[in-house]
């Protein structure tokens, strides 16, 4: 059974804080904001699926930490700009996110740069955990927990299900967005090698999932568990790159949908993004441990069979 992570991911350099990496990533930075807000239908207010955050920890984690303060500086003027030119927001709220953010993302890149190191390549169960842990818990914890605190300082207040919004959207667009950044960078010198009837495969998989997806919100039906065969055969037989993609596919729909009001479920709109954004984190770590654990049995099958 052949996949897409038959060859381990080619080892890559440490990103360096050179202009066309600056530039590429404030681009992409600005990109993810809009493309959030689009998702949401709300523009200038916050998005279901933080996808930014998924960003800033993923170049983290692909870059030496000497580079981490001028990562964060660029993050804070990308923020000011964001805050005051999109959302039309004070300069107070600005340096706000982007403390909130730099806290998170240094927070999680640490520990799981200080559990495992560098690269990161998410080929196993240690890796995928380790991850999960500083991306989808610890790091979103630390950011929301310090935005909050000083907007209360400024004397916002907010419930807890506005912290656990806050919490679930960032850890969503950490799950989704990072570890797609990072195996395609790692991966990109394998495509070629990949033969032409699994990109056939992998089409096919990702028109069943807009196919589902669409008559399962169009018509209002509360069967999102008819998801999970798919996110299944990605995990199984597209390695951990087409997983990803497969999740950034899914995590379009869900939020889109969700945002047109055709989500299947009678619950209010914060009960629906919780929903929407606690189901992308599962659904995520689930299929990146499967794709692990393939991976590791596949290898060493493939060991076995050279040694025989």
């Amino acid at each position: 059974m052949s996949t897409v992570l038959e060859v381990s991911a080619t080892p890559v350099r440490p990103l360096t804080f050179r202009l066309p990496a600056v530039v590429l990533f404030a681009g992409g930075y600005v990109g993810l904001v809009l493309f959030g807000q689009w998702l949401s239908l709300n523009p200038g207010h916050t998005s279901t699926v933080v996808l930014t955050s998924g960003l800033y920890i993923a170049v983290l984690l692909s870059s030496e930490r000497t580079t981490w303060l001028k990562w964060a500086a660029t993050v804070f003027a990308l923020e000011c700009l964001i805050v005051l030119g999109l959302f039309h927001e004070s300069l107070t709220e600005a340096l706000s996110d982007a403390a909130s953010h730099a806290a998170g993302a240094y927070a999680g890149a640490h520990l799981i740069r200080a559990c495992r190191g560098l690269p990161l390549r998410l080929e196993n169960l240690r890796d995928v955990n380790v991850f999960f842990v500083g991306a989808a818990l610890l790091g979103p914890a630390v950011s929301i927990s310090v935005h909050f605190l000083l907007a209360s300082a400024s004397g916002h207040h907010f419930t807890g299900l506005d912290w656990m919004s806050y919490w679930t959207g960032d850890a969503a667009g950490a799950m989704v967005m990072a570890p797609l950044l990072l195996v395609l960078r790692q991966h990109a010198p394998r495509w070629r090698t990949v033969p032409p009837l699994k990109w056939l495969e992998a089409a096919v998989l990702y028109l069943l999932l807009a196919l589902v997806l669409h008559i399962m919100f169009s018509l209002k039906l509360p069967t999102l568990y008819l998801a999970l065969p798919l996110i299944l055969w990605a995990a199984v037989r597209l390695g951990m790159p087409g997983t990803m993609v497969f999740m950034l596919l899914l995590m379009t729909f869900m939020v889109r949908y969700n945002a047109l009001g055709l989500w299947p479920y009678g619950v209010l709109p914060l009960g629906r993004s919780l929903m929407v954004q606690s189901f992308l984190v599962v659904a995520a770590v689930s299929a990146m441990c499967l794709s692990a654990i393939f991976f590791s049995v596949s290898k060493g099958a493939t060991g076995a069979a050279a040694c025989a």
